[in-house]
């Protein structure tokens, strides 16, 4: 019951995003989601890393997290979102690139147009994702199916991860 729940529960959220769908995308608009520690680490953080030492100024980023997971040493050129806010989606729905280490966009009904990146947060090909963490049922791969379909780019580590992933 509990899959049904989250299935129709994003499925509202995604209707009632839609009107954000109005603001145009903002090509230099690019916004980070650690979705895992929702704080300022792992993968995201050297991506900004490099954006901010060689194209300074070129883009906006936005970086979501929640407050109280926030490290105080991000740069201050990067714009901080609480996770899950109204800011949250509506950065998310007008952002020409998302870079996510896990996922974060499946309540977001994203444009053809936009970019997302997955990261993924380990590597190698020991780790159970998806289907094979939890179980095959209908509701949980259509719900799986709602981030996934608008992934871009999955990162893969080697090429057994991504035979398997």
């Amino acid at each position: 019951m509990s899959e049904l729940i989250r299935y129709t529960k994003k499925i509202i959220v995604r209707t009632l995003l839609l009107p954000l769908r109005l603001f145009p995308i903002s090509k230099k608009r690019i916004l980070l989601i650690n979705d895992l520690s929702y704080n300022y680490s792992d993968n995201l953080k050297y991506i900004s890393e490099f954006l901010i030492n060689n194209y300074l100024n070129e883009f906006e980023i936005i970086f979501s997290g929640k407050k109280e997971s926030l490290s105080p040493n991000i740069p201050t050129i990067i714009k901080m979102v609480e996770y899950n806010s109204l800011k949250y989606f509506f950065y998310g729905m007008t952002a020409n690139v998302l870079v996510t280490n896990s996922g974060g966009i499946s309540y977001m009904p994203l444009r053809k147009k936009q970019f997302v990146i997955n990261t993924w947060h380990g590597g190698g090909a020991y780790k159970k994702a998806g289907i094979h963490m939890y179980n095959d049922s209908y509701l949980f791969k259509k719900d799986l199916l709602l981030s996934a379909n608008q992934t871009s780019i999955f990162l893969s580590t080697n090429q057994r991860f991504t035979e398997v992933i």
